[in-house]
């Protein structure tokens, strides 16, 4: 189902939109990189906000070998030249998908965990200020993949919040974002697993035309091992089903945070499985 919060799907591929994703870790923007490919050939801004530098949650990926060099003698060493790798392997996966180098801001905060605090929240509605974007994607603040995803979606809500309202010493103009919405996690089966009961998506983008760019994107983390063989098989699942599940053949699935408000039941652009049988 394609929700309205958006109102309505036909004006939206007509408009020009602001789209901001925030992550907690560099790759995190790739799990909607079809869709925000989808939007740069719409003609619409995309942004980046990318949280923390992302080194202790691959660090047991990294060949620490590969990095001891003489230039490079000590472990404070290694994490500054990791830093600046994963920096550039995110400016080339987000060129990959058309987004400019500029669009992308990194806040650098250590990971594993991300902490929820005032420092972080702010510093993201700053920004959410200055790139001033209709539309949001964050993490889901309830999911089970990595925890460092939870507290991302929590610090996101919370930005949003803040620059609809108020921040220390920010002179710039009160913002509030009308759409907000949560990519659903990769891996569902944890949810099972701890109990939960995960809340079906309500937007679904056909990301079709552009699953080749979100698998060459991903392969540009050689520093966690994206390879394209990885890259390949994991969005071919994922993605896969999500489109099968809605009538084609990939595609990316998303929760809105806020409902549809009309006084007429908003007419839908759906699919379902069976539609396949018409093709």
């Amino acid at each position: 189902m394609i929700n309205a919060s958006i109102q309505n799907m036909g004006d939206n591929l007509m408009k020009r939109n602001i789209v901001l994703t925030v992550g907690a870790h560099p790759a995190d923007f790739t799990n909607a990189a079809g869709t925000l490919a989808n939007h740069i050939r719409n003609g619409d801004k995309v942004f980046l906000a990318i949280l923390t530098h992302g080194i202790n949650s691959h660090f047991r990926n990294t060949d620490f070998r590969a990095y001891l060099t003489k230039e490079t003698p000590s472990l404070s060493d290694i994490f500054a030249k990791l830093k600046m790798e994963k920096r550039r392997e995110t400016k080339e996966a987000a060129t990959v998908l058309g987004i400019e180098e500029s669009n992308i801001r990194f806040l650098d905060y250590d990971d594993g965990p991300l902490l929820v605090e005032k420092k972080i929240i702010y510093d993201l509605a700053v920004y959410i200020r200055e790139v001033r974007p209709n539309m949001i994607i964050l993490h889901l603040p309830t999911e089970n993949d990595h925890e460092d995803h939870q507290s991302a979606g929590d610090i996101g809500t919370r930005a949003i919040k803040a620059a609809a309202n108020y921040i220390p010493q920010c002179n710039l103009p009160n913002y509030a974002v009308k759409n907000v919405f949560f990519m659903m996690p990769n891996y569902i089966n944890k949810y099972r697993s701890f109990g939960h009961v995960l809340q079906a998506p309500d937007v679904v983008i056909n990301i079709e035309d552009t699953i080749d760019l979100k698998r060459e994107a991903c392969t540009k983390f050689v520093s966690q091992k994206y390879t394209s063989e990885w890259a390949k098989k994991i969005w071919d699942c994922v993605s896969g089903i999500v489109g099968i599940m809605h009538g084609f053949e990939y595609g990316e699935a998303f929760i809105s945070m806020n409902p549809v408000v009309s006084k007429l039941l908003p007419e839908m652009i759906t699919r379902t499985i069976y539609d396949w049988e018409d093709d």
